[in-house]
């Protein structure tokens, strides 16, 4: 599902109860704070799939919405129950950007499949693309990256923790061989 496509005015009022800082808001302004608060879209879609999440039918993160089953039947059944529920609350999921019975999907940079976990060409392409750190956003950057292959590089902390020491504050931005040691693992790594 994707928020950009969901019309907004009909929500407005689902909304009004989970904040009340947006109780007295006009629509105008009430659409520019929703378009640039994610915490309240999550916090809306957590609210309407709650029971759909405690059962662990749905995983979402924003916008995405994944519904993991045993069979095409089960599969059937819980995207009956999800798209139910979005109607209540008067959502309407773009469907030409739905996709359905998928067996294998791309979600937060991993590729799940058959019930396995591997990672994402794109995001391995970016690590081994990335140039050689010469800031300290750059060394943020570069983790934040690399912190999407945590789980599958052993040690991620201990190997990471060279470039993690150049973000404290009140530390001079030195790339010495322990740091360039560090980046070159996670690379490899990350492959």
């Amino acid at each position: 599902m994707d928020s950009s496509t969901w019309k907004w005015k009909k929500i407005v009022k689902s909304l009004l109860h989970l904040s009340h800082m947006i109780d007295n808001m006009n629509l105008t302004k009430f659409h520019l704070i929703f378009a640039m608060s994610q915490s309240i879209f999550q916090r809306f879609i957590n609210h309407v799939f709650r029971d759909l999440l405690k059962e662990g039918n749905v995983i979402i993160y924003m916008d995405d919405i994944i519904i993991p089953s045993l069979d095409e039947l089960d599969d059937i059944k819980r995207l009956s129950r999800v798209l139910q529920t979005a109607s209540e609350y008067r959502l309407e999921p773009n469907l030409k950007k739905c996709k359905f019975l998928k067996s294998k999907i791309e979600f937060l940079g991993c590729i799940i499949e058959n019930g396995k976990i591997s990672r994402s060409l794109d995001k391995t392409v970016a690590v081994q693309n990335f140039p050689e750190t010469k800031s300290v956003k750059q060394v943020q950057s570069f983790l934040g990256l690399t912190g999407y292959f945590r789980k599958f590089i052993q040690n991620y902390a201990l190997v990471a923790k060279p470039l993690s020491d150049l973000l404290r504050d009140n530390t001079v931005f030195h790339f010495e061989p322990e740091q360039q040691s560090a980046f070159q693992t996670l690379k490899q790594k990350a492959f």
